[in-house]
C-alpha cells in the first residue's frame, strides 16, 4: 500500500513538474530597452496610471521598472494604488495590467505583472510580460 502512494505521488510530482517547465520554458518578457523603444519613457503617475487606457499604462512601465516603485509595495494596497487587475498571469495572486497598443489577432498582447515575494504579502519583481490567448 505504501508502496502503490509513494509510486503515485512521484507521478503526479512529474507531472507538474513538466507542465511548470513546459509553462515556463514558453514564456516571453520584454527588455526595458524594448519597451522604451515600443512606448517611450514617462514618468510614472498613479492617478494617471490608475485612470489611463492601456496606451498611457505602457508609457509609465520602464519608469516603474527602473524606479523600482512598485518593489516592496504591500499585494494588498495595489489595486488602490493602480486600480483593477486588467491582466491574468499564472494566478490570481499575481497582479497583472494589459498595456500598450494590442493586436491579438497578431500575438501582440503585452502586460505589466507583480510577482509577490514568496510569502505573497509584497511585490517581489516587475516584468513586461508578452499574454498568451488575450480576449477583449
Amino acid at each position: 500500500m505504501k508502496k502503490n502512494i509513494i509510486f503515485t505521488l512521484t507521478i503526479i510530482i512529474t507531472a507538474v513538474s513538466v507542465f511548470a517547465f513546459e509553462f515556463y520554458k514558453n514564456e516571453k518578457f520584454m527588455t526595458l530597452n524594448e519597451a522604451q523603444k515600443k512606448w517611450g519613457s514617462t514618468k510614472f503617475d498613479h492617478v494617471l496610471f490608475k485612470n489611463g487606457n492601456e496606451v498611457t499604462r505602457a508609457s509609465m512601465v520602464v519608469s516603474i521598472i527602473k524606479e523600482k516603485t512598485l518593489i516592496k509595495k504591500k499585494i494588498s494596497e495595489v489595486d488602490e494604488i493602480l486600480g483593477p487587475n486588467t491582466g491574468y498571469y499564472f494566478s490570481d495572486f499575481v497582479p497583472a495590467y494589459i498595456i500598450g497598443n494590442n493586436d491579438a489577432e497578431k500575438g501582440d498582447v503585452w502586460q505589466l505583472i507583480l510577482i509577490p515575494d514568496n510569502d505573497s504579502k509584497y511585490i517581489n519583481e516587475v516584468k513586461i510580460h508578452k499574454k498568451c490567448c488575450y480576449k477583449r
